[in-house]
C-alpha cells in the first residue's frame, strides 16, 4: 500500500480563484519508508500524478515533481474561476505500482472564493 498525504493547500483552506497554487504532497510506502527518486521505493517506477475535478469530472491531469525532500513531490496549478465551479474543486492524487500491485490515492475538496479579501484589523 502507497499512503498519500496532501500537506499544500491544507484541506481546510479556500482556493482563490484565478490564482496558481503549489501542490505539495507526501508519498511513501505503509512501513513509512519515503517514495523518492533511485530510492528503495523508486518513484521513477510508479506512475504518480494529480488530478483537478469539479462535479466528479477531471478538470487538468498535472505531473508531480520531486520536491528534493525524502517522499516530497509537488508542482503547481491553476484554480479556475469560482463561477466556473461554484461547488469547489477536489485534488486528486495517485500513485501505483503496476508490477508489484500497491496502490495509493488520496483526495481533497476545497471551496473555491471569488477573490482574496484584504486582512482585517486586530480588534
Amino acid at each position: 500500500m502507497i499512503i498519500i498525504d496532501i500537506e499544500h493547500p491544507k484541506p481546510d483552506e479556500s482556493l482563490i480563484a484565478k490564482s496558481d497554487v503549489q501542490l505539495r504532497a507526501s508519498i511513501r510506502t505503509l512501513s513509512g519508508n519515503p517514495v523518492r527518486p533511485h530510492g528503495d521505493w523508486d518513484s521513477r517506477k510508479l506512475s504518480m500524478y494529480g488530478e483537478v475535478l469539479a462535479d466528479g469530472r477531471v478538470l487538468e491531469r498535472i505531473q508531480l515533481f520531486y520536491g528534493g525532500s525524502k517522499g516530497l513531490f509537488e508542482t503547481p496549478f491553476f484554480v479556475p474561476r469560482d463561477t466556473e465551479e461554484p461547488d469547489g474543486l477536489t485534488l486528486r492524487i495517485v500513485a501505483a505500482n503496476n508490477a508489484g500491485g500497491r496502490f495509493g490515492l488520496h483526495e481533497v475538496q476545497y471551496s473555491v472564493l471569488s477573490e482574496r479579501l484584504p486582512p482585517q484589523p486586530p480588534c
